[in-house]
């Protein structure tokens, strides 16, 4: 249950992971620093595995033979037919959930979901590292050749995204803050710019798991 993970790690910091292309640059040992949120085909990064996984999978695409395998805890969306997870219910409200365990707002990206998730577990410092944010039509835009896009690119759903992505980031930001909480982007050269950007040499000091 969502429920069991309540504040488990109250003051503490992990790293949100995005499977943008600047993620084949950010040092494994560095992930491993912290407790690490994964989504979607993160297991294609060389046999990565995050200490939590998230999926709301809309269009079917993930491997549910590889993430149920996965040894680490996962998240999933309701009825999605992954196994040995913890599934969450989503609302079309546009909010931002501290109530995970009732339901998530998907708010055009799954880093929201966790965002969501690692509020309710209580981390007070969340890095975010892979999150390009930059979608462009016919290009790779994940960290593998390969990946596969969920969705058919046009102009009109990649404007559509950005949109209720930012949207969404902003919502975020405004309640880590009110809690004296922050959110701080590591991405290299990120275009997602709500939050605040600081270097990942910064942040090898700071590890609260090993």
């Amino acid at each position: 249950m969502i429920s069991d993970f309540k504040d488990r790690h109250h003051g503490e910091t992990c790293i949100i992971i995005g499977n943008g292309p600047s993620l084949k640059f950010i040092p494994r040992t560095f992930l491993d620093m912290y407790h690490t949120f994964g989504s979607n085909k993160i297991y294609l990064y060389d046999g990565f595995v995050p200490t939590y996984y998230v999926t709301s999978d809309p269009f079917n695409v993930i491997d549910r033979n590889i993430v149920n395998e996965m040894s680490c805890v996962k998240f999933t969306r309701e009825g999605t037919g992954f196994i040995n997870t913890h599934e969450f219910k989503t609302t079309i409200s546009r909010i931002f959930s501290k109530r995970p365990d009732i339901t998530v707002y998907e708010g055009y990206s799954v880093t929201y979901i966790s965002l969501q998730l690692a509020y309710y577990m209580g981390f007070t410092t969340v890095l975010l590292v892979g999150c390009d944010h930059r979608y462009k039509q016919n290009e790779e835009n994940h960290f593998v050749d390969g990946y596969g896009d969920a969705m058919n690119w046009n102009e009109r759903s990649l404007a559509k995204g950005e949109g209720g992505i930012i949207e969404a980031m902003i919502m975020a930001r405004i309640e880590y803050e009110k809690d004296n909480r922050r959110i701080i982007n590591l991405t290299q050269d990120s275009n997602l710019k709500v939050f605040e950007i600081d270097n990942i040499n910064n942040w090898y000091q700071y590890s609260n798991t090993v």
